[in-house]
């Protein structure tokens, strides 16, 4: 029975590996000044050409978040540019969208309903139009949270509470643009049990077969970053990015590049008072077929990382050969992503390096049986990671 029940887990973690950990990302990186400032800024949302940042700040007013840009010129951020009368208003304006041709932008607009509803605003020569309500059947007297249009602009992904006619949980719908108007607006992942948490903030990349997205799963402040993919013709079951870019805190509302291989997202840190929390921009990029991801290979080809014994119930012996003086980190977690426990972090001389792990999370209480995942990261690449199942 035991025999099968292993069997039956690691079938389950090469599963979840092929889906979860098989995308890899680099360490996020905080976007300078002028993007992230004194003031607030998240919902980043990157043009289809890579060279317009939008996002939602209330730099310079304080209060009420309004839309801004800055341009990337290759090498650096240009300034913040507020948006017009047109778009912001003395209410909030956030969760900005763009077509790939630049000429008609989404986003969403407190109201004076004490709801939120998703408007949207056409370019010319003279600049962005008076923002329009994009009415019903989209907008309703429920909060429309949130929005993401597809490059050539004929499919509205959006996050809603309408379905359930109550304040929680938000879950992604989609709706299509046809000659009579917008479609009804149809729950994304239909067999899905979202009932646990929020789905919110999605990017659809831009071959529009994936959409990465806020999930707020189990606790109410632990936001991750997911995904999900479309495969013969439905959208499969959700899966965390990872713990490259997933942390113990909150990453939200996620913008994918439209080749799919940068994603800009916000995360959010503590201002010093545990009440007082704030949003800053970061970027990470794919590492997959990059010179990063290559010399990442070529460092872990000299290394070896061991974890025995495998099952284990009471603490788990973790060795990995050092061929030169580099810094090492080994940090195991579970299976959402979340960092459970830092090993180590020193400059480790070469030879053989041992650590062992009993179970324990950062705070010195005991986890629970499962499955966890040891990774090994060397001067900050990661270059292994080995999974392990705790059976008390």
């Amino acid at each position: 029975m035991l025999k099968l029940k292993i069997q039956f887990i690691s079938f389950f973690l090469l599963l979840f590996y092929i889906f979860t950990f098989g995308q890899e990302w680099s360490e996020p990186v905080k976007l300078p000044e002028p993007v992230n400032t004194n003031w607030e800024s998240y919902f980043p949302f990157i043009t289809h050409d890579g060279t317009r940042l939008y996002f939602a700040s209330n730099k310079d007013i304080g209060s009420n978040d309004d839309i801004f840009y800055c341009d990337w010129d290759g090498e650096n951020w240009g300034n913040a540019v507020r948006l017009g009368s047109n778009i912001n208003t003395f209410e909030m304006e956030h969760s900005p969208s763009v077509t790939a041709d630049g000429k008609t932008l989404y986003f969403v607009r407190y109201t004076n309903q004490h709801s939120y509803d998703i408007y949207y605003s056409t370019r010319d020569d003279t600049g962005w139009g008076k923002a329009v309500n994009i009415g019903p059947p989209i907008n309703t007297n429920y909060s429309e949270w949130t929005c993401c249009i597809s490059a050539g602009g004929d499919t509205l992904i959006f996050s809603c509470f309408h379905y359930w006619k109550e304040m929680y949980p938000l879950d992604l719908c989609m709706s299509v643009k046809t000659d009579a108007g917008w479609s009804y607006p149809e729950l994304l992942f239909k067999d899905y049990d979202s009932n646990a948490g929020d789905e919110v903030a999605p990017s659809l990349s831009g071959d529009g077969k994936k959409i990465y997205f806020q999930n707020t799963m189990y606790v109410a402040w632990e936001r991750d970053i997911w995904y999900t993919e479309y495969v013969n013709g439905v959208w499969t079951p959700p899966v965390s990015i990872g713990p490259s870019v997933n942390t113990p805190q909150a990453e939200l509302s996620p913008s994918i590049s439209h080749d799919g291989n940068t994603l800009y997202f916000a995360r959010m840190y503590n201002r010093g008072d545990s009440l007082q929390v704030g949003r800053r921009i970061y970027m990470t990029r794919r590492l997959t077929n990059s010179v990063g991801r290559e010399s990442v290979e070529q460092t872990a080809t000299v290394m070896e990382l061991s974890c025995y014994p495998n099952p284990f119930n009471t603490a788990v012996r973790i060795q990995c050969t050092v061929t030169h003086s580099q810094w090492l980190e080994i940090k195991i977690f579970n299976i959402h992503g979340k960092e459970v426990r830092s090993l180590t972090g020193i400059r480790a001389q070469p030879g053989l390096f041992e650590t062992v792990w009993d179970g324990t999370d950062n705070y010195g209480s005991k986890t629970g049986s499962g499955i966890y995942f040891c990774r090994l990261a060397l001067n900050g690449q990661k270059v292994a990671t080995r999974r392990l199942v705790f059976l008390k």
